[in-house]
């Protein structure tokens, strides 16, 4: 049996329609996407970003 600590993420957000649509509209970096998405802007980062730095490469043409 596996136990996960990691606290799961409500697929639903909690702010209402019209404050999201207010928020897209002012967005300006990375950290405002995460509060928009009312998600910690690490969490968000790792989801992202860390986790799929296999995906990338760097080479020379």
């Amino acid at each position: 049996m596996v136990i996960s600590n990691k606290k799961s993420m409500n697929p639903s957000l909690l702010t209402d329609k019209n404050t999201i649509i207010d928020k897209f509209k002012s967005l300006k970096d990375f950290e405002d996407i995460a509060n928009m998405l009312e998600v910690p802007t690490k969490e968000l980062w790792n989801i992202l970003v860390d986790s799929n730095k296999q995906n990338y490469s760097t080479f020379v043409i």
